[in-house]
């Protein structure tokens, strides 16, 4: 007994398909990254645009190059998208007015790290006059002691595990506060520096990572109750930390938007601060948000000094 012979499809066909499905599934990923929101995985897509639109470039010359040309029409349309929502990180940096001139780091320090010398050096090295350190346990609040001559002024909240913080400053420090938010109760500190320049409020932040969904509700609700304690803060505030969100979330925009606080990315960059050795190919978790009226003369990711975080230095210039 005879079969018909069936006919298979070619195998060019199924690698085209193939790769066809995949590009599909690029452009997805894209548009949610893109789209993004404040839950789940669009949220979590969206840390990673800069990624998406690098990977969309080739998909579209690839199809510009050996057709269908109508393809490369939606990854064109991302790219552009992607392009316009990180354009003013790379537009003119801003002219500061004539002021008094302020250095601040602020930096993961890694909570079970022990590169205390290293941490210590570089500090010293960079002579930053306000630094915000996060993951600070008592093990590294100790470390940090011999910095008392260089940072006279120091207000902490040190914890074991990943949400103690510290403010090291070389001028006074006042009406500190440590506010316990949401439910999970992690602390952000408050306190007014008197510069030269007169006061400026400080916000030192570091809520949770959102690897799940209820860590991402703990991370929003603590970043939402940061507009009613700026608002308790003089007209020129800073707010720094490890915000767990990148310039790209929905949460991040919101956080900029009701604060009034302008990230102090533009004009210099997107400025990758997590993993330390990723360089280019890294997220930027650090942030830096300063008031409409302070200037920003520079902006750099430091050298990795053992942990998983690089340290980021902004140059500030007060009215």
């Amino acid at each position: 007994m005879s079969f018909p012979a069936t006919k298979l499809p070619s195998k060019p066909r199924w690698i085209k398909a193939c790769l066809f499905a995949s590009y599909g599934f690029l452009c997805t990923l894209g548009l949610l990254a893109w789209i993004g929101g404040e839950l789940g995985v669009p949220e979590l897509l969206s840390h990673w645009l800069g990624h998406f639109g690098l990977l969309l470039i080739p998909a579209a010359v690839g199809y510009l190059w050996l057709r269908p040309r109508w393809a490369a029409l939606p990854a064109l349309v991302l790219i552009g998208l992607i392009i316009g929502r990180m354009a003013p990180l790379y537009g003119p940096t801003p002219t500061p007015l004539p002021g008094e001139s302020l250095r601040l780091i602020t930096l993961n320090v890694l909570k079970h790290a022990r590169t205390y010398e290293t941490v210590r050096a570089y500090l010293l090295d960079t002579q930053a006059d306000i630094v915000v350190l996060t993951e600070v346990t008592p093990a590294w609040a100790a470390a940090l002691r011999p910095l008392r001559a260089a940072y006279p002024y120091r207000y902490a909240a040190p914890k074991w595990g990943y949400f103690g913080l510290m403010i090291l400053s070389r001028y006074p420090l006042r009406d500190t506060t440590t506010h316990y938010l949401a439910a999970v109760q992690v602390p952000t500190l408050q306190a007014v520096v008197e510069t030269p320049a007169g006061p400026l409020g400080l916000l030192a932040v570091h809520p949770p990572s959102p690897p799940n969904r209820q860590s991402m509700r703990w991370r929003n609700e603590i970043l939402a109750e940061l507009p009613r304690l700026r608002r308790t803060l003089p007209d020129q505030t800073v707010l720094a930390g490890d915000l767990n969100t990148t310039g790209f979330g929905q949460v991040f925009r919101r956080l900029c938007r009701e604060t009034g606080l302008r990230d102090s990315r533009l004009g210099w960059g997107r400025q990758p601060s997590w993993r330390s050795h990723w360089g280019i190919a890294g997220i930027d978790l650090d942030h830096v948000l300063v008031s409409p009226g302070i200037g920003v003369s520079g902006r750099t990711v430091g050298p990795p000094v053992g942990s998983d975080h690089r340290p980021v230095v902004v140059d500030l210039v007060l009215p």
